[in-house]
């Protein structure tokens, strides 16, 4: 099937219908060819996909309805999947879902399998744990044994790709992978896989599971003219650490390797620019819209011990407005979209740095603490904190809002004080009777917010255990308790918690580290967690450079400050020559094996190619004027684009 084409056209744009073309030629049941679509930032990779899905629909739908067949399409979130589904409408023979979704959706019918394997992995980590000495070692033998035994008893797994899976026969995320991988590599699960799925397409294909991408890798070698396998995506757009490095080149001789050119996204001046990052790593490049505007690029240096970072960023939006001519940098509240390296960065300008401090203890925790929330997964799967934001959250709004209507709705429907009548007892008295003791438990609670105080979630925490108001769930409980046995004696009650998903095989060391997570977390000031909610809501104006991968924004400010994000994977001033490289850096740079100059670069092209108008580059260095130096060397940036400040 070929595109139209028309006099009007110009050769960039037949490069991109001819890629989708290509596609279109690949997609077949008798003659299938795998490949590998490049699709650079702005390119309209999203619209490949779901031509070629509609191209299959058309072509080879009937067949495949006919034979009971399907298309799986892999995502890497769950909103990408929607979007999908309602773009390629909801058409049966396409199985559209995350990676995790996926895999269970291979792995679910076969229970027996999933108990055999779960048993095997656990005896052979028991085994390898006695073989050390360590007190952690024995905690966590003494979890596994227990986690043997309630398997033992197990007769049916479950799992959930949102939800927390805490109960006794779930499998968390990670299992689900390793099985799902370890299921595909035995001959009879290949063949039962290519006979269900004869085309598997990959979104985001550089950042999908490393183990999992190999063996549809292997599949694809093994049955080439039975399973074509379409992968989407741009090495240069790989910025999480399990996806398979060097994918490009682990395809094969008689793959497809069409390519999008143009980005439709950003201004020219900014297509040149991440040209000009990416040309250290490979040969691709894109071409802008005939369209396009010129757009503007600027960036400010300045040390990275420098005062107040916060009135420095101030002073960039305000010449922005003057070297761009566009007023709305000056509100860069509504108008700007600021993206920092760490959590930390956006935690401490945004006010709520007690928050990231108290899970900064457990860095496992923090990372699942501050998980974005979407429109699929609209809550945090850490019940406590999921109790903040759906409930008291809520509560506390509506009373200052004045909604008593809110208020009581939202009592009538958690409140332990507020309880169906029992037939046995004269209905109108318990009524006024849970009423009357629902009011005074909540008076109790508004009371701390008397006189515009800001109230400690520990203050908060007692109050709604005096009171009964509401249940709390037991890390704040316990949190709580934890923080007053430490303030009246300095040492940490002992105490043990319902586990949640992820917390198995957990040590002691760790486990003392979340307590002590939780006991700082009651601490910190009501308002943090406003402002802690908005920020995990992506309703701020901050953004991490990783949060913001397929995004795009009118106006971008880049924060680079090495020394504030206090990471390891990634440092902008080794980018661009202001420290020098470790002998790590050095051996894996001589081994061809990613490094931090591979991973910073990567994820400088993504967070620059987010700008649809203009693109303010605010850089902290402890030697601002190599970064310069490097700049104008490099030739990223002209030299009137450079402003530094020492």
């Amino acid at each position: 099937m070929s595109l139209p084409e028309s006099s009007q056209l110009t050769q960039k744009v037949r490069w991109q219908e001819e890629a989708d073309t290509t596609i279109q030629h690949c997609l077949s049941l008798d003659h299938p060819q795998s490949f590998f679509l490049f699709a650079g930032a702005g390119s309209g990779k999203t619209g490949s996909l779901v031509a070629a899905l509609d191209f299959a629909r058309d072509s080879l739908g009937k067949k495949l309805f006919r034979d009971k067949r399907q298309i799986g399409v892999i995502t890497y979130t769950n909103a990408a999947a929607d979007e999908i589904i309602r773009r390629s409408k909801q058409f049966p023979c396409f199985s559209i879902s995350t990676i995790h979704s996926f895999a269970w959706q291979l792995i679910n019918p076969f229970q027996g399998d999933i108990k055999t394997w779960l048993t095997n992995k656990l005896q052979s980590d028991i085994k390898e744990l006695e073989q050390g000495k360590s007190r952690s070692n024995a905690f966590e033998i003494s979890q596994k044994c227990e986690r043997l035994r309630k398997i033992s008893i197990s007769h049916r797994f479950t799992y959930s790709p949102t939800g927390a899976n805490s109960g006794r026969d779930s499998l968390n995320h990670g299992e689900v992978i390793s099985i799902c991988a370890d299921f595909l590599t035995r001959p009879l699960m290949q063949e039962i896989f290519i006979s269900h799925y004869p085309i598997l397409l990959i979104d985001e294909s550089q950042d999908t599971r490393k183990e999992l991408m190999e063996v549809f890798l292997g599949i694809q070698h093994r049955y080439p003219t039975q399973f074509m396998l379409g992968l989407f995506g741009d090495m240069m757009q790989r910025i999480y650490m399990d996806g398979k490095e060097h994918l490009a080149d682990s395809i094969g001789d008689g793959w497809a390797t069409p390519a999008k050119a143009i980005n439709h996204r950003s201004p020219k001046r900014i297509i040149q620019l991440i040209n000009a990052i990416r040309s250290e790593s490979d040969d691709h490049r894109q071409s802008p819209r005939e369209d396009a505007e010129e757009g503007a690029v600027r960036v400010f240096i300045t040390n990275s011990t420098f005062a107040d970072k916060e009135a420095f960023e101030q002073n960039v939006c305000r010449k922005m407005v003057d070297m761009t001519g566009d007023a709305a940098w000056s509100a860069p509240d509504a108008n700007v979209k600021i993206l920092t390296l760490e959590h930390k960065m956006a935690s401490v300008r945004l006010g709520f740095a007690d928050i990231y401090d108290a899970f900064d203890i457990s860095k496992k925790l923090r990372s699942r603490a501050f998980e974005k929330l979407t429109s699929l997964n609209p809550k945090p799967q850490i019940r406590d904190l999921a109790f903040i934001t759906e409930i008291l959250l809520p509560l506390v709004h509506a009373h200052r809002m004045g909604d008593r209507f809110g208020v009581a709705s939202i009592l009538k429907t958690h409140s332990p004080l507020l309880q169906p009548v029992s037939e046995n007892v004269h209905v109108d008295s318990e009524l006024t009777r849970q009423v009357k003791g629902a009011k005074l438990a909540s008076e109790a609670l508004f009371r701390l917010w008397t006189d515009n105080a800001d109230p400690t979630l520990k203050s908060i925490v007692s109050s709604l255990l005096d009171t009964n108001l509401l249940d709390v769930p037991d890390r704040l409980k316990h949190g709580a308790v934890t923080a007053n046995e430490r303030e009246m004696t300095g040492t940490s009650p002992e105490i043990h918690l319902v586990e949640e998903e992820g917390t198995d095989g957990i040590d002691s060391e760790e486990r003392n580290k979340r307590q002590m997570a939780w006991a700082a977390f009651v601490n910190v000031p009501f308002s943090q967690l406003i402002l802690f909610h908005q920020y995990i809501k992506g309703e701020s104006l901050f953004d991490t450079h990783q949060g913001v991968k397929g995004l795009e924004f009118p106006r971008v400010m880049v924060i680079l400050d090495d020394e504030a994000a206090g990471g390891h994977l990634f440092s902008y001033d080794k980018l661009f020559g202001a420290k020098s490289l470790t002998k790590i850096d050095k051996d894996n740079i001589r081994s061809n094996k990613d490094n931090s100059l591979t991973r910073t670069r990567r994820l400088f092209y993504v967070i620059c190619s987010r700008a649809q108008e203009s693109l303010a580059i605010v850089i902290y260095s402890v030697n601002p004027s190599q970064i310069r130096s490097t700049l104008l060397e490099k030739h990223i940036f002209a030299e009137d684009e450079i402003i530094l400040s020492q």
